[in-house]
């Protein structure tokens, strides 16, 4: 589940209009380890939603970011079919969070299935 529900186009992280959701597109290191870091503000989200329990979803190409006017990229950036889908999960334990002085709990991503080994040197887009 993706959140565009809200019937906004596609787009990147910096467009003016885009799905809560679309986080833009990154690469893993050598390893093939993804590092991001999100940080979700007050009032972008539905106050009645949490991101506890929707997708994150890596596609198999490179995401237009909404920028062409045909469907494909006004709905998922033509960003390809999935690789794999993870869901937001949160643990009980919690984090402090130096730079601001606040706890906060510690989020988790439950993978289903194995990723493939592409993923280490493919660009993809995050949902």
């Amino acid at each position: 589940m993706t959140i565009s529900s809200f019937n906004r186009n596609h787009g990147g992280v910096d467009s003016r209009e885009r799905h809560e959701g679309d986080l833009g597109n990154a690469m893993t290191d050598v390893n093939g380890v993804l590092h991001i870091n999100v940080t979700v503000e007050i009032g972008l989200l539905d106050p009645r939603l949490d991101f506890i329990g929707l997708a994150l979803v890596v596609h198999a190409q490179v995401d237009d970011l909404g920028r062409f006017p045909d469907i494909g990229s006004r709905t998922t950036g033509n960003s390809g079919g999935r690789l794999a889908c993870a869901v937001i999960g949160r643990t009980s334990s919690y984090k402090v969070n130096k730079a601001i002085g606040k706890t906060s709990p510690n989020i988790v991503l439950l993978f289903g299935g194995i990723l493939p080994i592409i993923l280490r040197q493919t660009l993809y887009h995050i949902l």
